[in-house]
């Protein structure tokens, strides 16, 4: 397991985190390194994300516990099985599990994936996702599952898709 788990960054109105996990503790900085909060999971931490002042910390074990920007918790779920990625959005937990991911939030679905892909990032509406023929971009809302680009990388900004490959960056309009 990697030593540090490093969670994507977010500016938000309760200003900017960046997570990172060492073992089970998680601690969350400001830009000036200052750190906001440390929180103790109960399992090894194996993947974070952030998003609106919340952080969802993933566990071994499959268990995913959802902070608040003081640390304090706001609920945990449990998926019953190892947790490969976790991408918050607003609310809305999704997590990838070997060829599944599941999404949380007002109910609960699932999609399989292709062999090899990996959940890369997450929107209220989107799934994004890599696998062996490029980007794919996951509609929660019809299920519909399209490739947007090829590339290795990709990354969501407000209205615009990040996609990387090789020493290429591509932006596109989410939409």
């Amino acid at each position: 397991p990697a030593p540090i788990v490093l969670g994507d960054g977010d500016a938000n109105r309760y200003g900017r985190l960046l997570p990172y996990a060492v073992g089970r503790r998680v601690v969350a900085l400001a830009p000036t390194g200052q750190r906001r909060f440390t929180w103790d999971a109960p399992a090894r931490v194996v993947g974070l994300s952030t998003v609106g002042g919340q952080v969802a910390v993933a566990q071994e074990g499959g268990r995913v516990t959802l902070l608040e920007h003081h640390g304090w918790v706001v609920r945990e779920e449990s998926y019953g099985g190892e947790i490969d990625a976790v991408r918050l959005a607003f609310g809305a937990i999704t997590v990838q599990r070997g060829r599944t991911i599941e999404r949380r939030g007002e109910g609960r679905r699932t999609w399989r994936l292709p062999a090899g892909a990996r959940l890369a990032d997450a929107t209220a509406e989107h799934a994004f996702y890599v696998a062996r023929d490029g980007i794919h971009l996951l509609s929660f809302s019809t299920g519909r599952d399209r490739v947007i680009a090829s590339g290795s990388r990709v990354a969501v900004d407000g209205p615009t898709i990040a996609v990387a490959s090789a020493r290429r960056v591509l932006l596109l309009p989410l939409g």
